[in-house]
């Protein structure tokens, strides 16, 4: 039946224009039978991260117009949007231009709209702005355009369709010990997830300046953290994530390990000469090479300063390496061990055995029981680099 039978009434006074909230996530082209609509609504999609940015600027709009042409029946979707104060935010705004990307808009009206369900949007304009007066406009003004067959699908829930609004609960996903060194005082450095806290021993300064507030600065001479614990990292994959002020130094060092006096056990994180991380797989019987297996790092971190480091242990032997957020081609060194003891491995920050403790600050201590994907370290990296807990 033809649409103008039907007739339409004055809505009540209730109606709001602009827009409430914006998300953005990648696009990806994907096939149509994993898209599922109903009439004007969308109910599944993949399962999708989306990263939400508050408009509470004016100018924020929509338009969604209907093309006839030769070709046949189109709409040509347009989204302005306006961001205040220049910054890069999670889903980063500035390399942006030229890119195909996935938008949702919500409405002041409350409802949810997808544009570019199909073909994606393309960001055509990006201009960062500060304005020459004390009160004029900072910020970004970005025009993105879609052109689909149909109008810009509803969706009734966010979550039910398939999208996760990217946040904090996505950085402690799998997180199951985490360490801020936050303690002035004490023997103790407190688990603030878990169960295992540490136990500080030796050369430790508490109260220093950290990446994010306070840290332990650690002598380089007999300073350690022990948490006399396997950290229930007893099978692959895991992840360890931490902040390492990298000293310049001429000798190896230990930033975390599972060793004994006597053996290779576990897996170990250590700061080689000249600022590289080095990885260490130990089978638990004995000190040779063959009790080991060593891999490195293909470039060097910064040295005399902040590194955060990141190994995704997918399985012995096959790891991940990220060096402030950069994914490091990782290169085999030494060592002959087929195998890891996870399980008897007591792990502790800073010690000697067959290297030096470590002499200077870490900082952000975690263990998953996953793999950190490349988004999920990018996001860790910022929230922290930006002086902020993930906890």
């Amino acid at each position: 039946m033809c649409g103008i039978t039907k007739g339409r009434n004055n809505p009540c006074n209730d109606n709001l224009g602009g827009i409430n909230k914006i998300y953005l996530f990648t696009y990806v082209d994907y096939p149509r039978y994993l898209i599922g609509v109903n009439g004007n609504v969308l109910n599944t999609y993949p399962e999708t991260t989306i990263y939400e940015y508050e408009t509470t600027a004016d100018g924020n709009n929509i338009s969604d117009s209907l093309v006839v042409d030769e070709t046949g029946i189109s709409y040509d979707q347009t989204i302005n949007i306006v961001l205040k104060k220049l910054q890069e935010d999670a889903f980063s705004v500035s390399q942006l231009l030229g890119k195909t990307i996935g938008c949702i808009v919500k409405t002041r009206l409350g409802n949810y709209r997808i544009l570019g369900l199909y073909n994606g949007c393309k960001v055509t304009n990006l201009n960062a702005t500060t304005g020459g007066n004390y009160n004029d406009f900072n910020g970004y003004n970005l025009t993105l355009k879609a052109k689909e067959v149909k109008q810009a699908y509803y969706i009734d829930n966010l979550e039910d369709a398939g999208f996760t609004i990217f946040g904090d609960n996505n950085l402690i996903e799998g997180l199951i010990h985490h360490y801020n060194f936050e303690e002035t005082t004490g023997v103790l450095t407190l688990d603030n997830i878990g169960l295992i806290n540490g136990n500080i021993q030796g050369g430790v300064a508490l109260n220093q300046t950290g990446k994010v507030a306070k840290a332990f600065d650690y002598d380089g001479i007999n300073g350690t953290v022990n948490f006399n614990s396997n950290l229930d990292i007893t099978s692959y994959p895991f992840s360890i994530k931490l902040w390492a002020y990298i000293p310049d130094i001429a000798t190896s060092q230990y930033i975390l390990t599972g060793n004994s006096l006597t053996s290779y056990i576990g897996v170990s994180i250590l700061n080689l000469s000249g600022g590289t991380v080095y990885v260490r797989f130990g089978d638990g019987l004995g000190s040779s090479s063959g009790n080991r297996r060593d891999y490195r790092q293909s470039f060097s971190t910064l040295t005399n300063g902040w590194n955060h480091i990141v190994v995704n242990f997918i399985s012995f032997g096959n790891i991940e390496i990220y060096v402030n957020a950069l994914n490091q081609t990782v290169t085999y060194v030494s060592g002959t061990a087929t195998s890891a003891d996870l399980t008897n491995a007591l792990y502790k920050l800073s010690t000697s055995g067959q290297t030096a403790f470590y002499d200077n600050k870490i900082d952000e201590l975690g263990f998953y029981n996953k793999i950190l994907s490349a988004d999920i370290i990018q996001d860790i990296y910022n929230k922290e680099n930006a002086g902020q807990s993930i906890l």
